[in-house]
C-alpha cells in the first residue's frame, strides 16, 4: 500500500548502450524512483573509447532537471567522472588510474554506481 502512496516504482533495470553490459560487482544497473527521488545502482562493464561512453538511458520522468555529475570507482585503482544528461543518458569520461595519474583507456570489468538526485 504503501508503494501507490508514496509513487514507488520499484527497481527497474537500466536500458545499456550497445556494448555495455553489467559490471562483476553491486549487481544488474537498476533505477528506482519514489516520489520525487532517483535512485540509481548497480555496475557496468565496457570498453573504454577516446571520449565519453555512453553506458545506457534513463526515461522520461527519472531524468534529472539539470546534468548531474559525480565521480565512480572503477575496477583496479582507477576512478571516473560520470554524468547524466536531462535526456536521461549516462555517462562516463575522463577515467584515470588513481596511483600513476595516467588516463586509462583498456577494457572496465565494472563501474560501481549508487547515487540519488531530486526531480522536482
Amino acid at each position: 500500500k504503501w508503494n501507490t502512496l508514496w509513487g514507488d516504482s520499484g527497481w527497474i533495470n537500466v536500458p545499456l548502450a550497445s556494448g555495455v553490459s553489467a559490471g562483476t560487482i553491486a549487481g544488474t544497473p537498476r533505477y528506482r524512483k519514489v516520489m520525487n527521488k532517483v535512485d540509481i545502482k548497480g555496475s557496468f562493464a565496457f570498453t573504454k573509447a577516446s571520449s565519453a561512453i555512453l553506458l545506457g538511458t534513463l526515461p522520461a520522468g527519472f531524468r534529472p532537471p539539470e546534468q548531474f555529475y559525480f565521480f565512480a570507482p572503477l575496477g583496479g585503482t582507477r576512478i571516473a567522472r560520470c554524468y547524466i544528461t536531462t535526456s536521461g543518458q549516462i555517462y562516463c569520461e575522463w577515467i584515470y588510474d588513481i596511483t600513476t595519474g595516467s588516463a586509462y583507456t583498456g577494457s572496465i570489468a565494472w563501474t560501481s554506481f549508487n547515487v540519488s538526485f531530486y526531480i522536482d
